[in-house]
């Protein structure tokens, strides 16, 4: 279930107000020995998605909006229709870069799929390529974006064995919408215990502070 701040920032959304989190790296691809073309980062995200948890799931709502809607893992996900390919326009200097990145940003996500998308930015001064990563601010805080962003890349040109590479947990069955209300109901029923804690911890920290 999402927590009721991230929630917040789906209820808090709007056309003119999306609430995305965006993080850009610049690749300095003059020099390498393969193009950092957008086929290659396309299968670079392909080969190291299964290890990027986040960026698989998508949001379930609860029927009637009883609850906050839930993460669910998208069996399904096209990493294709996640990655876009921008051709800076003439001169590809960082004002144009900035331009591009303002309106990467501006532009609500798709609710249905999960909510990031890579732009794979070509045609910059100096045969740079940049990388500019939008999450929702639902998925990921800033520092989890950069994470995310550094996750895809490695510290040298030949890479050792990584930390996250690991066995891949198989992909679950997507729960029904009859399941996600079932969940959502049992939690609704546990929230009185869970008030009683929390004021009792409260309670126990007010006395903590005046002693």
């Amino acid at each position: 279930e999402l927590s009721g701040l991230d929630a917040a920032f789906l209820y808090a959304e709007t056309s003119t107000m999306p609430m995305n989190v965006v993080g850009t790296i610049i690749l300095d691809a003059a020099n390498a020995a393969v193009p950092c073309s957008y086929e290659r980062i396309l299968r670079l995200v392909e080969d190291r998605l299964p290890r990027m948890e986040p960026l698989r799931r998508r949001l379930a709502r609860v029927a009637f909006d009883f609850e906050h809607p839930v993460w669910i893992e998208d069996s399904e996900v096209r990493v294709e229709r996640h990655l876009r390919h921008i051709q800076a326009p003439a001169p590809g200097s960082d004002r144009v870069l900035a331009e591009l990145v303002g309106r990467i940003a501006e532009r609500p996500l798709d609710r249905s799929r999960p909510l990031w998308q890579l732009s794979v930015l070509e045609g910059l001064e100096g045969g740079r390529v940049a990388l500019v990563m939008k999450l929702h601010h639902a998925l990921a805080d800033g520092m989890a974006c950069a994470e995310l962003l550094l996750r895809l890349l490695d510290l040298s040109p030949e890479p050792g064995p990584r930390d996250d590479a690991g066995e891949v947990r198989p992909v679950e069955r997507p729960p029904s919408g009859i399941e996600v209300l079932g969940d959502a109901l049992s939690r609704f029923a546990r929230r009185p215990a869970r008030i009683v804690r929390l004021l009792s911890d409260a309670g126990r920290s007010t006395a903590a502070v005046a002693r």
